[in-house]
């Protein structure tokens, strides 16, 4: 990842691809599903997931990021 940092800074969507085709593989190698890899599935009947915060003016991002403290990714 280090090493993909380096490259073409502006080209964020290929090194994204990159790095979830890195995250497969491991995950394939380790015959999980890549939720589990990563530690994401189910726990206690309760699924774990993600919540984006849209950028912003910065007091409503800090307002946006305080009303999804519930959301642990």
């Amino acid at each position: 990842m280090k090493y993909l940092g380096t490259l073409s800074p502006q080209d964020m969507s290929a090194k994204c691809a990159f790095n979830i085709a890195l995250l497969d593989g491991a995950a394939k190698r380790a015959k999980k599903p890549i939720y589990d890899f990563l530690g994401l599935g189910f726990r206690e009947n309760h699924h774990v997931t993600s919540f984006t915060i849209g950028i912003d003016m910065p007091d409503v991002i800090r307002q946006k990021v305080l009303a999804a403290a519930r959301y642990p990714v």
